[in-house]
């Protein structure tokens, strides 16, 4: 507090969507780019197993959505 005023604290937190995740894996190679595909198609709502497949890779057993 400043002289008996109270400054309200904002956090911003910025998380890249499906769109802008495929555009970093078409910078990447082999298994990041895999792996970023299939993390873009979770976010669009996609099974895990489904996302994976698309991916062309393996479902991650460590991978969970919040």
């Amino acid at each position: 507090m400043f002289g008996g005023w109270t400054m309200p604290a904002y956090f911003f937190r910025s998380e890249p969507g499906a769109a802008e995740l495929r555009g970093l894996a078409r910078r990447e190679s082999g298994r990041v780019c895999q792996r970023v595909l299939m993390i873009a198609n979770l976010l669009e709502g996609m099974e895990h197993e489904e996302a994976a497949r698309l991916a062309g890779t393996e479902p991650v057993s460590g991978l969970r959505m919040a």
